[in-house]
């Protein structure tokens, strides 16, 4: 039945990286959601921006969002 190929893993801890995943060059700078893999820089991210298999934990994501860590840098730089 199809609805089997888009069944959640689950995953005790989501994927946190330093270096993106793909290009293997710049920081991770996004996680992406639902799951909070973080593996992507931001120009990597941006190609697949809508959506796919997390490369982290295998779940289907819809979105990237900045890094909690940058969120929390960008509004002291802001105050």
């Amino acid at each position: 039945d199809s609805e089997g190929a888009f069944e959640q893993v689950e995953v005790a801890e989501p994927l946190r990286l330093e270096i993106c995943i793909k290009c293997q060059k710049n920081p991770v700078v996004l996680e992406t959601l639902p799951c909070g893999c973080q593996t992507h820089c931001r120009r990597c991210a941006m190609k697949i921006a809508t959506g796919g298999k997390c490369r982290g934990c295998k779940n289907w994501f819809n979105g990237f969002r900045t890094k909690p860590r940058q969120r929390a840098q960008a509004k002291k730089a802001f105050k």
